[in-house]
């Protein structure tokens, strides 16, 4: 069992992982194995896991071999059937962050994926539209997909509905390479600002 000093110390060393991995994501790479058996232990308080889950998807974006191994991967993934809300918007923010270091990763996770587009959290919705939308920008043919996705165009958030018309315009595209250079930093539609429902 786990101590209150335990629970204490993890807080606070995840705490940090998070803010060192966003300035030097190298520099939390001896702590991945550490991260991911927090992300993996279910007896952890939500916050630690949730926070593990955010600096795992920081360090896979640039060392995505550290990270994208199958069972990592699959905690994120499986994740999302379980989890405490807080827990399912970092997990699906990780799983963006791995799509973006290889999303190799998650080509076979897209009928997954696309299984909890109808997430009560939009935060979850979004992130995981645009799970899809940096996986359809390297492979064509997310047919698994296309019937969450239809139905997040009427999403009640204008930038869940727009990350899941990029989704379906790259479904819908011919074998063209889209290539990796597709804006994901752009907006959903004709919003100007980013999207303030992200900030942390």
């Amino acid at each position: 069992m786990k101590t209150g000093e335990d629970r204490a110390v993890r807080l606070t060393t995840t705490k940090l992982s998070v803010t060192l991995v966003q300035s030097e994501p190298a520099a939390v790479l001896p702590a991945v194995d550490v991260l991911a058996d927090r992300l993996a232990d279910d007896e952890l308080v939500y916050y630690v896991r949730a926070r593990s889950a955010e600096a795992l998807g920081y360090v896979a974006v640039d060392s995505p071999k550290e990270v994208t191994d199958p069972e990592t991967v699959a905690d994120l993934r499986i994740g999302l059937e379980f989890d405490e809300p807080k827990v399912k918007e970092k997990l699906a923010k990780a799983l963006v962050h791995v799509a973006l270091g290889n999303p190799h990763r998650l080509r076979h996770q897209v009928a997954s994926l696309a299984g909890h587009l109808n997430d009560k959290n939009e935060l979850v919705r979004y992130h995981l539209c645009t799970g899809l939308v940096v996986v359809g920008c390297e492979y064509l043919g997310m047919t698994a997909a296309a019937e969450p996705l239809q139905e997040r165009l009427g999403d009640e958030n204008p930038y869940v509905q727009g990350r899941a018309a990029e989704a379906l315009r790259l479904l819908a595209a011919s074998e063209t390479s889209v290539g990796s250079e597709f804006d994901l930093e752009g907006d959903a539609g004709t919003q100007e600002d980013p999207p303030t429902f992200l900030t942390d």
